[in-house]
């Protein structure tokens, strides 16, 4: 599955003749390379609105396909290309800026819920409600996070954006999740203190006031320190062999409050205990 997004967003990449990226979005995306997939994202867009006119464009939002109508404020859904199925929508028309708020946290809580309710079984199952956050255009975002045996999934969860005037769902946005369960290693190799030996030294960096944490990117185990050297930054390490995988920003969100992993088990491994012994 993997395999098949990755070729995907390539193609989509090489065959833009219009392109603008932002983030994690491409923008203008030209589908033409694949008819087929073209007409099968278009039509399921289309059921879900229940509308039959065509698409103004394509963008590639992270791994979705977001399939845009032609209006003043964005519409547009938001198409899993693997199997056509819908993981999100925006109607930017619903939100309303003025006037005062007539539904209230749990109110929208409830709203949402019913979003959540309409994913699929597997995906339900490995979702935590986290928190609700009022986002700068006076919507309320919920979000739910995706956890592996108490870990949490970085950039795996579902969005739902309301608006609390009139309790309309502006937007929902659910993340594709590319490795099951089962091929998901959540037993670190290194402890959190090795972990934040290796950021010191790799980086020749002070520690700051910050637990080491568990958290999984894609399918491996990652040890997220922080250490301070011209200025704080995060650094991340492999939980199984102690590489360093990225510094500096974090590459998502963390769910609110999150702190875990420093009492997981870990089972050090005959390359482990050679680093060690030597």
């Amino acid at each position: 599955m993997k395999k098949q997004i990755v070729l995907l967003a390539l193609m989509m990449v090489l065959s833009s003749t219009i392109m603008y990226g932002h983030g994690n979005v491409i923008y203008n995306v030209d589908l033409d390379f694949d008819k087929e997939l073209k007409s099968n994202v278009v039509k399921s867009a289309q059921s879900y609105l229940n509308i039959d006119e065509e698409p103004v464009g394509f963008d590639f939002d992270r791994e979705l396909i977001s399939v845009k109508f032609d209006r003043d404020l964005e519409y547009s859904v938001r198409i899993n290309p693997l199997d056509n199925s819908v993981f999100g929508f925006r109607d930017d028309s619903l939100v309303n800026r003025h006037g005062e708020t007539k539904y209230g946290e749990k109110e929208r809580k409830v709203i949402a819920q019913k979003i959540f309710d309409s994913i699929p079984e597997d995906y339900k199952s490995e979702l935590k409600y986290g928190e609700e956050k009022k986002l700068y255009s006076g919507t309320f975002q919920h979000t739910w996070y995706r956890y592996v045996d108490g870990i949490y999934v970085s950039g795996n969860h579902l969005e739902v954006e309301i608006d609390a005037l009139n309790g309309d769902v502006v937007a929902w946005r659910l993340s594709i999740f590319f490795y099951p369960k089962t091929q998901i290693q959540t037993t670190p190799f290194i402890t959190y203190k090795v972990a934040q030996q290796i950021a010191e030294l790799r980086f020749n960096a002070d520690p700051v006031d910050f637990n080491p944490i568990l958290i999984i990117e894609k399918n491996k185990l990652v040890w997220v320190t922080k250490v301070k050297s011209l200025y704080p930054h995060f650094v991340a390490i492999d939980a199984s062999d102690g590489e360093v995988l990225y510094s500096g920003s974090l590459r998502g969100d963390l769910p609110e409050n999150y702190d875990y992993g420093r009492e997981v088990e870990v089972i050090e491994t005959e390359f482990i205990n050679k680093i060690y012994n030597n």
